[in-house]
């Protein structure tokens, strides 16, 4: 048998190919390999710009917070120290919260004042309808004296 013979016969069973087919299969297994990697280098990209973003949102949110916690401490502190150092403003709050509890709560001697007042009305009331009544009785008959109210009270309790 001949080298001619030889690689007929291995070219027969399928294993031997000719320059174009194995230049074709070389073509085909490159630009399966470079597909895979161009959708594993995508795959990566989108995950690694998703993890960072996070990342980084995170980092952020969390540099807020403590930039706002420092800055709630120091007013609580300048506002405390203020409070207790400025008699105006202590001055100013006591009695805004002083006129807040006047406001809304009426005090024991007020109270009496406001029943005093209202006895000394009802008095003058009495008193008044007493001389309506006398003046009624006194005035001749031609005169007429109107009253409204004569009819609904009745006796004036004189």
């Amino acid at each position: 048998m001949t080298n001619k013979q030889i690689l007929e016969e291995l070219r027969g069973q399928g294993e031997l190919m000719s320059s174009d087919e194995f230049a074709s299969r070389i073509t085909s297994y490159y630009n399966t390999l470079v597909a895979v990697l161009g959708i594993m280098v995508a795959v990566f990209t989108f995950a690694s710009s998703f993890l960072v973003s996070n990342f980084y949102r995170n980092e952020f949110e969390r540099e807020r917070l403590r930039i706002v916690a420092d800055l709630e401490e120091g007013t609580i502190k300048k506002v405390s120290c203020t409070l207790r150092d400025s008699i105006e403003v202590r001055r100013a709050i006591t009695e805004a919260i002083r006129g807040d509890i006047d406001a809304d709560f009426t005090r024991v001697d007020t109270t009496e004042d406001v029943i005093k007042q209202l006895t000394n009305l009802e008095q003058r009331l009495s008193d008044i309808e007493c001389q309506l009544a006398d003046l009624q009785e006194t005035v001749p008959l031609e005169w007429e004296v109107v009253d409204g109210d004569a009819g609904k009270h009745g006796d004036h309790g004189c």
